[in-house]
């Protein structure tokens, strides 16, 4: 049972520490796919993607979100 409870806090730390948290600041990021391809690496089929991330900076313009 008790590797149950300690699986979830696992998962949970990971999500933290890995994929990170988004705050409401970051509601006004957007991302848009720009090319797409299948492809094979090693063996296992993958689809590869390009994306374009845009940020609304309406509320204080004077930052450049284009790199």
């Amino acid at each position: 049972m008790i590797w149950q409870k300690r699986r979830l806090e696992i998962f949970e730390d990971f999500d933290r520490e890995i994929y990170g948290q988004s705050s409401r600041e970051n509601a006004g990021l957007t991302w848009k796919v720009v090319s797409q391809e299948d492809t094979n690496v090693g063996g296992i089929d993958v689809i590869t993607k390009q994306l374009i991330g845009h940020v609304d900076n309406s509320e204080y313009p004077a930052i450049n979100c284009r790199y």
